[in-house]
């Protein structure tokens, strides 16, 4: 009797850890009701953009060019509105993706316990490189370069307008030529003017992007869990 009162809570202890890993199994630490709500936001902005421009295009029409009172400044605005909610949407996919990385290693350190040696501050690179290497190395999985190299992206652009403000710095057409160089496996970003031009096929596909990352890392995620639910139903 005197040993069954400290075998109870050690019971206890590793049935919650169990529940715990289910639990984090099915999480994937952002829902698919905030993908499926962005990308019906996207395509409903789309929607009203092309109405703007519709209105403003009827309205120019309309008037005869030859009065002095003719006016095609309301373009303007449209194309600024639009240009500025397509930026939104590329930072808002980076915000998306920075906070799935952070919260997948921290559902992997959660997994493994005490077999995480170096904890993610202390792991050296870039931005979003030192999640990869806590995922590959804790996860023992690879993360292939058709899955990593588009979410990438959405962090270039992202930069590019939070920094620079979407601002193309050239003087010469060789300098042209690295920014094409730079943006080529970027669709839907043009870089002819003097500033980045995001078109709605970039934002398509970084939310494509970001879907695949994080459905291919899931998949990883809860391969791992498994087998720590293994070992602790054997042990």
């Amino acid at each position: 009797m005197g040993t069954d009162c400290f075998e109870l809570p050690a019971k206890l202890a590793a049935s919650f850890r169990k529940r715990l890993l289910v639990h984090m199994k099915g999480s994937s630490n952002i829902d698919d009701d905030e993908l499926s709500l962005f990308e019906w936001y996207v395509k409903e902005t789309e929607t009203i953009y092309s109405q703007m421009y519709a209105d403003e295009f009827r309205y120019i029409q309309e008037q005869n060019p030859d009065s002095p009172d003719y006016n095609d400044s309301g373009m303007i605005p449209v194309q600024y509105f639009i240009k500025r909610s397509r930026y939104a949407h590329v930072i808002y996919l980076a915000s998306l993706g920075e906070t799935y990385l952070v919260h997948a290693c921290s559902r992997l350190a959660a997994t493994l316990g005490k077999g995480i040696v170096f904890n993610l501050n202390e792991i050296n690179g870039k931005k979003w490189e030192r999640e990869r290497k806590f995922l590959e190395r804790y996860g023992m999985f690879d993360i292939p370069g058709h899955i990593w190299d588009p979410l990438t992206k959405i962090y270039l652009v992202r930069n590019a307008l939070v920094h620079e403000n979407g601002a193309i710095h050239v003087i010469t057409e060789e300098e042209r030529e690295e920014y094409r160089k730079k943006y080529k496996d970027a669709p839907g970003v043009n870089v002819d003017g003097i500033e980045l031009e995001v078109q709605p096929e970039f934002v398509v596909f970084g939310f494509s992007a970001l879907r695949a990352f994080m459905v291919y890392v899931n998949k990883k995620i809860a391969g791992v869990i498994d087998r720590a639910i293994q070992l602790r139903s054997v042990n």
